[in-house]
């Protein structure tokens, strides 16, 4: 599509509040990095905001505008390209930034080694583009309750069924 528009800022994405007011688009999709303490190479997808108090960003009890259909379409092309071994989540709300417009993260993970690595990046950028240029199928939405960080209870209906997750 000739109206995609890449940007890269500086600060750390997740307090990059009301970015959405400084450019002007209908959707927000953050490529970054994500740090875990298990260590395991993992590609992500989730949606930004904060359930309770905002720590990383954000506001307090906010959540954003999800982007299921997506996020989904994102973890079924990241697990399509997954040549690399790693894992393959949709993690919960977590920090921010908070905007008013429609947002995801998508994410390498989860050290330094891991976000050097040219080919998870690859897979990342191609899933990207992937999403911002096919007809988006129609799935059921809807929200998660429960499990970890990094949703592993949720990976099956995420693959496996006609529903996509916004916020867990």
């Amino acid at each position: 599509k000739d109206n995609i528009k890449i940007y890269t800022i500086k600060e750390r994405p997740v307090y990059r509040e009301n970015l959405d007011k400084d450019i002007e688009s209908d959707i927000f999709i953050f490529a970054t990095t994500h740090r875990s303490q298990t260590g395991i190479p993992s590609l992500c997808v989730h949606a930004p905001g904060n359930w309770g108090k905002a720590e990383l960003g954000g506001k307090n009890k906010q959540l954003c505008i999800s982007m299921p259909a997506y996020m989904k379409a994102a973890f079924i092309k990241l697990i399509e390209l997954n040549t690399i071994n790693f894992d393959i989540v949709q993690e919960c709300t977590h920090h921010g930034p908070y905007l008013e417009k429609p947002v995801m993260f998508i994410e390498i993970g989860s050290s330094e080694q891991e976000w050097s690595r040219k080919d998870a990046g690859e897979i990342i950028a191609k899933t990207i583009m992937h999403i911002l240029t096919i007809n988006m199928p129609k799935y059921e939405t809807a929200f998660g309750i429960g499990g970890q960080h990094t949703t592993t209870n949720f990976k099956n209906i995420l693959a496996n069924t006609n529903i996509a997750i916004g916020h867990v």
